[in-house]
């Protein structure tokens, strides 16, 4: 039997997919907690980090997941061993649950699910980017077209609709790098369910697949592309003892 677990963690049932959003800073006991369960490889990569906010916004991402699976496969933490595939997801071996992580500045988004891959990204939306030179270079001529006749925030949104959509789209599918952001085109508006409008993977039917987009603050866009059957349940955690809630 697993120990007592320090978060409270509800859980998703088999059609759903449960995507936790955690707030930075932790309080430094559950902190500590959540660096107690790291294995010793993971203990390093941390220390390897040279600002202290990045240091601890890892330790919060890997044992804050530690905790989570745990939570769905009734075993400690710091028992969990993870398997890295092709392009360097992480999985566990002999379980059906699928995950995924992104963390940026201070927002972590987890994402767990059951027998189908699912892939997640959040960004800081704030901070300085070349919008419309990055998409013109990345993104589809028609996103690109979209997102450059735009201007303020509006654009900014576009932009970051198409970049959180692209990336959890890439991470669901498994490519990682492999596979170009021009590859797949999505839509730019601000809608909360989407659908990928095309994607030139192998084997690839836009069909199967959802898009989650939520704005989490003003500051934060999350997004999650997930199988078409299943639903979605965004858990909130803003405080800092790591309670999760459903929103």
């Amino acid at each position: 039997m697993f120990s007592v677990q320090p978060l409270n963690i509800p859980l998703a049932n088999h059609d759903e997919v449960y995507l936790y959003v955690q707030t930075l800073p932790l309080a430094e006991e559950l902190l500590s907690t959540l660096y107690s369960v790291l294995n010793k490889e993971e203990q390093q990569r941390a220390a390897r980090y040279h600002f202290e906010r990045d240091k601890k916004r890892f330790i919060a991402a890997r044992g804050l997941l530690r905790y989570i699976l745990s939570a769905y496969l009734n075993k400690a933490a710091e028992d969990i061993v993870f398997q890295y595939g092709p392009q360097g997801k992480p999985y566990v071996v002999d379980t059906a649950l699928q995950f995924n992580v992104s963390h940026s500045d201070d927002r972590i988004l987890i994402g767990i699910g059951h027998h189908h891959p699912l892939g997640v990204d959040v960004e800081h939306i704030t901070r300085t980017v070349e919008i419309e030179d990055i998409a013109t270079r990345f993104f589809t001529a028609k996103e690109a077209q979209q997102i450059n006749a735009l201007s303020g925030d509006a654009q900014r949104r576009a932009f970051f609709n198409v970049w959180t959509r692209k990336e959890a789209l890439l991470k669901a599918i498994g490519s990682g790098l492999s596979l170009s952001l021009q590859a797949c085109e999505v839509s730019v508006g601000d809608e909360a369910l989407s659908t990928v409008l095309a994607c030139n993977a192998p084997s690839f039917d836009r069909h199967d697949w959802q898009v989650h987009s939520r704005v989490l603050t003003d500051d934060y866009l999350a997004a999650a592309v997930v199988q078409s059957d299943l639903k979605v349940r965004w858990c909130g955690c803003r405080g800092t003892k790591g309670s999760f809630q459903e929103a």
